[in-house]
């Protein structure tokens, strides 16, 4: 993805998602978004991600955040999820105790900005294969 963004400057991306929605923040501009979460949401989010070289972020949230990681990465965005203990810990060593799903993505797009990060690979066909046959 290096070299053909528009611009040079990295957007650390926090998300902070839930059933319905996700809410976003991107930094360094602190811009927040609040979208669906379906697949106009996430046509959406790759939108305004498009053309960036970004740090993406999401919380380990029982599955729920593996659709959208893998359009994520499936865009050549660098996406990590992370443990939800983990991001908490950070949130707090920054001083914020407040919870709602807008801080909460901040607090992840700063832990995208300052934490070494593992980024998830999108499974081949045939481990989506062994994992349905698993299940």
């Amino acid at each position: 993805m290096e070299g053909s963004t528009q611009n040079s400057q990295v957007w650390y991306v926090g998300i902070d998602i839930a059933k319905a929605k996700f809410d976003v923040c991107i930094l360094p501009s602190a811009k927040s978004l609040e979208i669906p979460y379906d697949s106009e949401g996430i046509a959406q989010l790759l939108t305004e991600l498009a053309g960036h070289e970004c740090v993406i972020v999401v919380e380990a949230t029982g599955k729920l955040e593996r659709r959208l990681a893998s359009e994520l990465v499936t865009a050549g965005h660098r996406t990590a999820i992370v443990n939800p203990r983990q991001a908490r810990d950070f949130a707090h060593g920054l001083g914020v105790r407040a919870k709602n799903d807008p801080i909460d993505a901040r607090s992840l797009a700063a832990y995208a900005q300052h934490v070494p990060l593992r980024y998830f690979e999108k499974p081949s066909e045939k481990q989506e294969e062994l994992a349905a046959l698993v299940a």
